[in-house]
This record gives structure tokens, sequence and C-alpha cells, in this order.
């Protein structure tokens, strides 16, 4: 667990496997939270908690919300495309986890 929360509060590494992030802030000891500057094209906000797991691993919880350019249909058009911002988390989190396991981001 500690490893993976190093890893999520070490900004230097966002770039590695996140897209859309610049910075991070730690509140607490195993949580992160993030929103998005006023004027952002979409407006989000997000918390990620870090959990050990009783097999030994970790548990990361994310809770993610966002206002789409354009309502629903803003998020029906980023959906078809594969940009909404579940989409681009369940990625960055598959990027996060080979970076983790391997030393370096998928390609």
């Amino acid at each position: 667990m500690e490893a993976v929360f190093r890893l999520w509060s070490n900004v230097e590494h966002f770039p590695r496997f996140m897209s859309h992030v610049r910075r991070v802030e730690a509140l607490e000891g195993r949580r992160l939270s993030w929103k998005t500057l006023p004027g952002s094209p979409v407006q989000h906000a997000g918390t990620v908690l870090f959990q050990e797991d009783p097999q030994g691993g970790t548990r990361v919880d994310i809770r993610l919300s966002y206002n789409p350019v354009a309502g629903a249909l803003g998020h029906a058009v980023a959906t078809l495309l594969g940009e909404n911002p579940r989409q681009q988390m369940d990625r960055d989190l598959l990027r996060m986890k080979t970076f983790i396991e391997q030393g370096a981001p998928a390609a």
C-alpha cells in the first residue's frame, strides 16, 4: 500500500500515467483530492482513498464528479469518442498499475 500511495502522492510521476492532471495536493495521509481551476473547459473534482487490502494489496477508491461541456449531450459525445472522465480514469489506472508493477508506464 505504501508504494502505491507514494506513487500517487509524488506529483512528478503523474504525467507518466494520468492524462489531464497538472497538480495534486495531499490532504491527509491516505487521501488525495483535486478540482479544476475556474475557467477550465470541463469542471471536475475527485478524491482518491487508499486502503490496505486483506490479501496484502492496495484498494484504491476513486470518487469523481464532472460537469461536461453541453451537459448530457456533451457527456454522450465524449463517451462515444472514448473521452469521458471515467474512461480516461480507467485508462490512467491501468497505466498506473503497469507503472507500479514494471517501473514503466504502458505504451
